[in-house]
């Protein structure tokens, strides 16, 4: 008995997802070919003075302003029940106070 035709998959079409499997893999190399170039990006300094800024009002009172106007508006939110709106408060909140250190993390790091 032909063990193609038993598990419903032809020979074609075995050989068309090998085909797409290998692009993928061929893609995913070349992404991560010209990728490496980039590992070196925390080296250049065009924006750093901008970034200083933002990441300074974020991580200092304007952030932390920002953060209780949504703590605020979340506790109003979860009184009245909107559950949307407390998913959105609070994710402004955790956005100005973890995000802004992550960031930097991730645009500073060097191999």
């Amino acid at each position: 008995m032909n063990t193609a035709l038993s598990t419903n998959v032809s020979p074609i079409n075995a050989k068309q997802n090998l085909i797409m499997k290998s692009d993928l893999i061929l893609f995913i190399a070349l992404i991560a070919l010209f990728a490496a170039g980039y590992a070196m990006a925390g080296s250049d300094t065009t924006f750093s003075s901008f970034v200083t800024t933002i990441r300074n009002w974020l991580t200092g009172s304007f952030g932390l302003l920002v953060s209780l106007i949504a703590l605020v508006a979340s506790v109003l939110a979860a009184m009245f029940g909107e559950l949307k709106k407390l998913g959105i408060a609070f994710m402004v909140a955790l956005i100005c106070t973890i995000v802004p250190t992550i960031l930097v993390g991730i645009f500073t790091f060097t191999i």
